[in-house]
């Protein structure tokens, strides 16, 4: 019987010293965001955390009042996406091939144009299309098409749209040094003297071209490093998310009125180009780690945090199973 006792006193004290250390870590983490905590909103929860799901992209579909979130899941199943409503409600499609076979991609972003769900397919140089209706409709939905994107494996995807009415893809890849490697020709020397590794293309989006995107990319973005998402402000700002593993992710702010299009032959055609850089940055917000895609809607950024997921434990004892939403203008 003593040594019965004996463990179990072990245990607890086992027990009580792991509880402190997470309670110290959750107490640092709340110290050390102290600034990006205090100004923003605790939202909705992280969708598929408890599923295996690898969260990834991020949109809002604003004719259904819908968060869109796209990712992997773990022991090789089927992508999903998550639709979660105003009320925090979550429900998902599972993602199949034309063939009937389980679509496996890394589902690394999510963007909308009219009935086409475009998935940045980041283990192949594609973006793969979805019919809207059958994502909407829950249960299994079928991909269409790819359209191509050349030597740009996107991590990354965003529609913008212009004032004139006009509406654009933009795609982009990530860059790190050994792990994710882009193209030499992509990696450039930025006004400011910055090494930018990673390129972004713009699409212009039709309802008579194909799969909606039209043929040819209409300009480049230059990028920093470890680009996870992007997204353009009310204010004219373009917004991206950087992160990488456990470190802190940053939240870098450019005000596209300050950008000054270059040229560029990269893709063998002289395009117009736009380099994010020092030169026009206007902040830099410092966020926990593993920020994903990001969503702008009514003057908060909307910022995901992968680490909420099966295969990062971590998240779900911190702030990753919320979503947070970080007041901008």
């Amino acid at each position: 019987m003593r040594v019965i006792f004996k463990t179990i006193k072990i245990l607890c004290v086992i027990i009580c010293i792991i509880f402190v250390l997470l309670l110290l870590v959750r107490i640092g983490e709340k110290i050390m965001f102290g600034s990006f905590y205090s100004n923003s909103d605790r939202e909705f929860k992280t969708p598929g955390f408890k599923d295996g799901f690898v969260q990834q992209g991020f949109t809002y579909y604003e004719d259904e009042e819908l968060f869109l979130v796209s990712g992997y899941m773990t022991k090789d199943r089927a992508s999903r996406i998550y639709m979660v409503d105003e009320d925090g409600k979550a429900t998902y499609v599972t993602l199949k091939n034309a063939d009937g076979s389980d679509y496996t991609s890394h589902a690394g972003g999510i963007a909308i144009f009219e009935n086409y769900v475009y998935l940045a397919n980041a283990d192949e140089a594609l973006i793969d299309v979805f019919p809207l209706d059958q994502v909407l409709d829950g249960g299994v939905a079928s991909k269409t098409d790819s359209f191509a994107t050349g030597e740009m494996i996107p991590a990354f995807c965003y529609i913008y749209e212009a004032e004139n009415g006009d509406s654009y893809l933009i795609t982009g890849e990530f860059y790190r040094e050994d792990d994710y490697e882009t193209p030499e020709s992509h990696r450039l020397t930025t006004p400011a003297g910055a090494q930018n590794n990673a390129l972004a293309y713009v699409y212009k989006l039709s309802s008579e071209a194909t799969l909606g995107i039209e043929n040819g990319v209409r300009a480049l973005i230059s990028l920093p490093n470890q680009v996870q998402g992007l997204c353009i402000t009310d204010a004219g700002n373009l917004v991206v998310s950087t992160s990488w593993g456990l470190s802190k992710s940053h939240i870098y702010v450019y005000d596209t009125t300050a950008l000054v299009a270059g040229e560029s032959d990269v893709l063998g055609e002289t395009l117009p180009i736009y380099y994010l850089d020092s030169a026009t940055m206007t902040a830099d917000i410092t966020a926990p780690p593993m920020a994903e895609e990001l969503v702008y809607l009514d003057g908060e950024l909307y910022i995901m945090n992968e680490s909420a997921s099966a295969k990062y434990i971590f998240g779900r004892f911190l702030s990753g199973k919320r979503i947070f939403a970080y007041e901008m203008d």
